[in-house]
């Protein structure tokens, strides 16, 4: 495991926890996943170091997770492709050490879990079959087209579709009832639009699925590979609406919400 960075932790047999970036072991309760999944084929769409995927294994699923293994399949704006050369390089090869942290743990777990290399845009019920549940998991945020994104996804469910995705906490509280959503399209985070709880149940909407049931707010708490800012950067970010965010979830984590939501029929 040296020298892979990880965005999950996730616990191996052999004792060693992952150094990763957000730690969702305590919030698993907080996304509606039933207790047991035996006999249900299901998806895990961008599965990362495959901390859900595991988990749905662990519930008795049989798993098949997407996730693209290109970094050129990203969905990044042009400016992040084409900025400084260096720059791009660090990050590049930041999310391609990522990539390798799924095989690892895999393969440390023993775990049967399958996995395609496709990008959420292109899912096809006809390539993949069809799924008892769908998970996807903070990835509408960091996608230019989070509707198609997400009604390509609807396309290979038969049961219910999970949404576990990251909200933008101010505007949350504060337009509950409407949807609203922060444009980035930039920068090294590489998010797209930002939408508050109100603006993912639109997107889920507005992709063919009715909301049955929603967790509220919670946060996803930071792991150990996170470095957390000092306060120094964060009076620095405060005049942005960005930094008031990191300001509100510093030390908490990063705010979301799980919505359990049925293809409309």
């Amino acid at each position: 495991m040296a020298g892979t960075s990880w965005y999950h932790t996730i616990d191996l047999p052999s004792g060693v926890t992952t150094p990763g970036t957000v730690d969702c072991r305590g919030i698993v309760g907080r996304t509606m996943i039933p207790e047991r999944l035996d006999g249900m084929r299901v998806l895990d769409i961008g599965t990362w170091d495959g901390f859900w995927a595991f988990e749905l294994e662990r519930r008795g699923a049989e798993v098949l997770t997407v996730d693209v293994d290109d970094v050129d399949l990203l969905d990044w704006p042009p400016r992040t492709r084409l900025g400084d050369a260096d720059a791009a390089r660090r990050e590049r090869m930041a999310v391609v050490r990522l990539g390798e942290g799924f095989s690892i743990a895999h393969a440390a777990i023993g775990s049967s879990v399958r996995s395609a290399k496709v990008s959420i845009y292109d899912l096809d019920p006809h390539l993949l079959g069809r799924f008892d549940l769908v998970f996807v998991g903070s990835i509408l945020v960091h996608l230019r087209d989070p509707v198609r994104a997400l009604a390509a996804a609807v396309s290979l469910a038969d049961g219910p579709v999970i949404l576990n995705e990251s909200i933008e906490l101010v505007s949350s509280l504060l337009s509950p009832r409407t949807p609203r959503a922060r444009f980035a399209g930039d920068g090294d985070l590489v998010l797209w639009w930002h939408s508050n709880l109100a603006g993912v149940r639109q997107i889920a909407r507005s992709a063919g699925l009715d909301v049955e049931r929603e967790s509220g707010i919670f946060f996803i708490p930071w792991g150990e590979g996170y470095e957390q800012p000092t306060l120094g950067k964060l009076a620095h970010a405060l005049p942005t609406v960005q930094g008031r965010e990191l300001a509100l979830s510093w030390g908490l984590g990063i705010a979301h919400a799980s919505l359990r939501c049925e293809p409309v029929r």
